[in-house]
C-alpha cells in the first residue's frame, strides 16, 4: 500500500481507535456489533493515524473482527456486568448542596454539626473534602446552620437546591473492576441528566443531580440494572 504511514499498519491503527472507545468493548465480545457499519464509522479516525491514507472498509472489517476476537477470548473475572446485575438502587429527594472553602476551624464545625443528624428521621449530612474546598449535601434545614458556621461569606464557594441523591449499592468486586462508575455515568449522560456531584464508598455510588431530573434517570438505571440481569445466567454476587 503506497504511501501509507510506516508507523502504523492498519490493524494497529484500527485497534488505537477502538481502545479509545472502551464502550465498544462489552458489545463487541457478545457480538454484538454489526462489523461492517463500526468499521465505516471509525474510517476517518484510522485514515487519520494513517496520514490521511485511503484505507478500504474490508479492511477496517476484518482488523475489528481480530480485535474483538482477542476481547472474547480475553479473561473477564471483573467484567463491570457481573457488578451491575448485583446492584440495587435507592434514591432521595429535598436537599440542598453547598460548596465550601475548607480551614480546619469550619471543617471542624461541620463535624460537630453532623453529630446533630438524625439519620433515622431521614436527615442526611454527606461531607465530601479535599485539600482546599468541601461540599456538603444536605437536608434543607441545615442550609441556614450552615452558613452561620463560616468566618466570612467569601468561604461559600456556591449553593444549590432542590436536589436529589440516586445510590448504587454495588456488590463489593466493585471496587476491582475499571468501568462500574462509568457505567451509570455514561447512562446518565445518555438521559441529558447532569452529575453535579460524585462519591463513593464501600458499598455505594452516589450521583447528586437536580430533583426534576430524579425520575428519569432512577428509571434509566432501573431498566439497565434488570436488563443486564435478564441476560445473565451467571451465579451473581449481591449487596449484602
Amino acid at each position: 500500500m503506497n504511501g501509507i504511514n510506516s508507523k502504523y499498519n492498519i490493524t494497529e491503527a484500527t485497534v488505537e481507535v477502538l481502545e479509545a472507545l472502551p464502550c465498544l468493548k462489552i458489545p463487541l465480545r457478545y457480538d454484538l456489533l454489526n462489523l461492517s457499519a463500526l468499521a465505516r464509522f471509525i474510517k476517518p479516525a484510522v485514515e487519520k493515524k494513517m496520514k490521511g491514507s485511503s484505507i478500504g472498509i474490508d479492511a477496517i472489517t476484518i482488523a475489528i473482527r481480530r480485535y474483538a476476537e482477542a476481547v472474547s477470548k480475553a479473561e473477564a473475572p471483573n467484567n463491570v456486568l457481573d457488578v451491575i446485575k448485583g446492584s440495587r438502587l435507592t434514591f432521595g429527594t429535598d436537599l440542598s448542596m453547598v460548596h465550601l472553602k475548607r480551614t480546619p476551624e469550619l471543617y471542624l464545625k461541620l463535624i460537630e454539626l453532623s453529630k446533630t443528624v438524625n439519620w433515622y428521621a431521614g436527615e442526611r449530612m454527606y461531607i465530601i473534602q479535599r485539600t482546599d474546598d468541601m461540599s456538603v449535601v444536605v437536608t434543607p434545614r441545615f442550609m441556614q446552620l450552615l452558613r452561620t458556621l463560616v468566618s466570612s461569606p467569601q468561604e461559600i464557594l456556591g449553593e444549590r437546591e432542590d436536589l436529589a441523591i440516586i445510590t448504587a449499592y454495588t456488590p463489593p468486586k466493585s471496587l476491582e473492576t475499571p468501568g462500574v462508575i462509568a457505567y451509570f455515568a455514561n447512562l446518565l449522560a445518555e438521559t441529558g441528566v447532569n452529575i453535579l456531584l460524585t462519591f463513593s464508598t464501600f458499598y455505594t455510588i452516589s450521583f447528586v443531580i437536580e430533583a426534576e431530573d430524579a425520575g428519569r434517570a432512577y428509571e434509566k438505571l432501573s431498566i439497565a440494572i434488570k436488563n443486564v440481569q435478564a441476560v445473565s445466567t451467571d451465579s451473581t454476587e449481591t449487596v449484602p
